[in-house]
């Protein structure tokens, strides 16, 4: 019968005749079914259609959290990443933590742990995949797409233990993308976080973590100076006047610098090269001004 409906496209018809036949115990089932089949058929949207009618029909049951990931599965297929993002900023709403469909299930603990952490990979799984796809194909549109992803993910777990992580990857972006600003308020975000928390964890084993606090600091030096370099060369051409009591003041690119550079002295004062860069960039600066 599922066949049959499905080479109708009748939706609703199919819903009124389970329920008057099989009742309300087989409609998740069901509709589970008659969406498979339209994806298997090539109707996404069809598909999609069927999914949003599961989660009205059945919108406490343990199966509906999938149909969520379907969804997004099925737009990501269609290439509609607006659609993409927003059902993917829906999923906590409607699974997460807060959501009415956690307070039924709560005490279904295993079921409840694994939607969970559904929720929170599947967000970060589009972002890493459609920045992955965009690293490949050196695609502009794609990388901005990555960035929304990456947001929403912080967003959505600002204080999980994958911050690192997207901020690194969307440091990466900027910095790729000659925005040296942001990408490095991006990887000094990462490095004050600390030694001990400026970590991405290994998928394979959640265990293994690797340190990148030292990597984010002097990629934050260096677009720090990538950004004020035009500025900079400028400025040594200018011979101050210490007659005058006023100064230069110093833009936000050169206090950015500045900045930069007095965290990572301070962390690493070890590194003799970077401290000598910072120790005669800044001077030059300060004269100058």
């Amino acid at each position: 019968m599922v066949y049959a409906f499905a080479e109708l496209r009748m939706i609703e018809p199919a819903i009124a005749y389970y329920r008057a036949n099989g009742g309300a115990k087989y409609i998740d089932r069901f509709l589970l079914l008659l969406s498979t089949t339209f994806s298997d058929q090539g109707r996404y949207a069809d598909a999609i259609k069927v999914l949003k009618r599961y989660q009205q029909v059945a919108p406490y049951s343990e199966g509906a959290p999938n149909t969520q990931k379907e969804i997004v599965g099925l737009y990501y297929e269609l290439n509609r990443m607006p659609a993409v993002w927003s059902e993917l900023a829906r999923f906590p709403r409607l699974y997460g933590p807060k959501s009415a469909w956690a307070s039924r299930n709560r005490s279904k603990r295993q079921v409840y742990a694994e939607t969970q952490k559904m929720v929170k990979d599947q967000i970060l799984y589009y972002a890493k995949i459609t920045h992955k796809n965009a690293q490949k194909a050196d695609n502009q549109r794609l990388y901005k797409e990555a960035m929304t992803g990456y947001k929403l993910f912080l967003s959505s777990y600002p204080k999980s233990r994958e911050v690192a992580e997207v901020k690194y990857n969307m440091a990466d972006i900027e910095y790729f993308g000659k925005r040296y600003q942001p990408a490095g308020r991006l990887y000094l975000e990462i490095a004050l976080m600390g030694k001990k928390n400026a970590l991405i964890y290994d998928p394979a084993n959640p265990k293994k973590a690797k340190n990148i606090h030292k990597e984010s600091s002097e990629y934050m030096l260096d677009a720090f100076l990538k950004d004020f370099e035009p500025e900079l060369k400028k400025l040594v051409k200018l011979k101050p006047d210490f007659t005058k009591k006023a100064t230069r003041p110093l833009s936000a690119r050169a206090k950015n610098f500045i900045k930069g550079c007095a965290y990572y002295v301070k962390q690493y004062p070890q590194d003799k090269k970077n401290v000598k860069t910072c120790d005669i960039y800044v001077t030059e600066i300060y004269y100058r001004s």
